[in-house]
């Protein structure tokens, strides 16, 4: 197989001033992993999903608080029986 084959066509790009908001929403629209940055039809870079989640994910009270948003309603635990032994 060839790269042709398996490469996305029409691929949204951004400018170095664009926000990681921008980025991101580009990344889940478009079900893609990376985004070129390009400069005066030059590409200059590319930010990756790896890029947006590990800064984010070093950082304790980012990613509580990420998690937190996300959580749609409140987890309720209930405690297991535990039975040791064989029932006859």
């Amino acid at each position: 197989m060839k790269v042709s084959e398996a490469m996305h066509k029409g691929v949204n790009w951004v400018t170095p001033d664009a926000s990681l908001a921008q980025v991101t929403k580009i990344m889940k629209d478009n079900d893609v992993g990376a985004v070129p940055v390009g400069e005066n039809d030059r590409l200059i870079g590319m930010v990756t999903d790896r890029d947006v989640a590990l800064p984010s994910l070093s950082e304790p009270d980012v990613w509580i608080g990420m998690a937190s948003a996300n959580v749609s309603a409140p987890l309720r635990w209930k405690r297991a029986k535990i039975h040791r032994g064989s029932r006859r």
